[in-house]
């Protein structure tokens, strides 16, 4: 599963890495469970084991996004996307249960060959299960056969998931809201041939073994990914609609996120795809009177016009995305209870390769106000009602004794 929001980028949550337990549904550790860490939807899995007390941990870098889930013998996967910065993960298994169903095409035929490359688990802790890179770990990946019928087994009995299903001759699909009892219909569509080549910045020289991802501007928000070819081409179905399509690998990327729009009308011409090399930036925003780090704060980041992410700042303050190596810009939006940064963005020049650090970026809190209210005779009016008209407040305000009421604001 991707993310609901489609400019979403990596973003550093620990140095550290990440840590956590898997416990039973009844809350007790299990030992010797699979634990699986999907460190970015272009990365390959990483696996651990439980401990006996049910604890694992992944060595850092972890990016913001990715997802941790664990499996064992007769319990359905579980899981979590960290989406902020923590330190602490519990996944809890619940008995396992199998998802049955049939893929047919526009003509109601059933398909055969089909993959269910991803399964998302939409429970209270949503995670996205890559069964397509489960299969090299020893997890097969379920297959159509000759009837379309499919089996997904491990999930999580009663919960509800999301499926996305690929075959080389149709558009990939994204089903959401099944039930795991239900049993499920996935309809492919022919789609539109979308072709490329993914080039070299500056030397337009052909780059193999690139991950080319192209994202749903509209929900679910589904991703569909291949990769370059030797000669730098690749090629995939898309049905009609809006998307957005970056180039990413191990040491190179394209400037960010560039606009498909597919009417159905035409055939796209062939697009090309420039990568280069890519380098981090480090930050940090800071509380200017306490200076504290601010948690939460929204940080864009454009290459060449294109946006390439947004981060938000972890517990700390600090925020940290790769992008490629070059120009870029990158500015603060602003957050709730501090004044607009006098400085809110900043060129930087990334370093091929390297980790760049950029200036903090200080905040001003927002200063309360104490506003006095009197009567006629300027005496003060004590136990007055104020409701406060712009920016809109929800719920009144009272004077005390002295006739004052302290007034704060999340943005003004």
């Amino acid at each position: 599963m991707t993310s609901a929001g489609v400019l979403l980028l990596s973003v550093l949550v620990g140095a550290s890495g990440i840590s956590g337990h898997v416990v039973d549904a009844e809350g007790a550790p299990l030992a010797g469970a699979r634990v699986f860490l999907e460190n970015g939807i272009a990365s390959d899995l990483i696996e651990t084991r439980s401990a006996a007390d049910g604890s694992w941990k992944f060595a850092g870098p972890v990016v913001s996004g990715a997802g941790v889930f664990a499996v064992a013998d007769g319990l359905g996967f579980g899981g979590a996307t960290l989406n902020s910065a923590v330190s602490d993960v519990t996944i809890r298994l619940v008995p396992a249960a199998t998802l049955t169903g049939t893929v047919v095409n526009q003509k109601d035929k059933p398909v055969a060959g089909a993959h269910v490359t991803r399964v998302g688990l939409l429970g209270d802790s949503k995670v996205g299960i890559p069964l397509g890179k489960l299969a090299v770990l020893g997890i097969a990946e379920p297959v159509t056969d000759e009837q379309g019928r499919f089996t997904v087994p491990y999930l999580p009995q009663g919960g509800t998931v999301a499926l996305k299903v690929g075959h080389p001759d149709y558009a990939q699909e994204a089903v959401d809201n099944l039930s795991v009892a239900s049993d499920a219909r996935v309809m492919l569509y022919n789609g539109l041939p979308v072709r490329g080549q993914v080039l070299s910045r500056g030397t337009r020289q052909p780059v193999a073994g690139v991950s080319v991802m192209v994202r749903n501007a509209q929900p679910p928000h589904d991703t569909a990914m291949c990769a370059s070819d030797h000669m730098g081409k690749f090629s995939l179905w898309l049905k009609p609609g809006v998307y957005m399509y970056q180039a990413i690998s191990l040491g190179m990327q394209s400037p960010g996120w560039n606009h498909l729009v597919l009417d159905g009308k035409k055939l796209p011409g062939d697009l090309e795809v420039f990568v280069a090399g890519k380098g981090r930036i480090v930050g940090k925003v800071c509380d200017a009177v306490s200076g504290n780090g601010v948690a939460d704060t929204k940080v864009t980041l454009e290459t060449q016009g294109n946006m390439a992410a947004v981060v938000r700042t972890g517990s700390d303050g600090t925020f940290a995305t790769e992008v490629m190596a070059g120009p870029n810009s990158i500015r603060i939006e602003p957050a709730p209870g501090y004044l607009p940064p006098e400085q809110p963005a900043l060129e930087i020049d990334v370093v091929d390769g390297q980790e760049t650090a950029v200036p903090s970026f200080w905040l001003v809190p927002i200063p309360s106000y104490v506003l006095h209210v009197i009567d006629d005779a300027e005496a003060p009016a004590a136990h007055t009602i104020i409701s406060v008209l712009q920016p809109q407040q929800f719920g009144w305000r009272k004077t005390d004794e002295s006739g004052s009421a302290k007034l704060t604001f999340g943005s003004v």
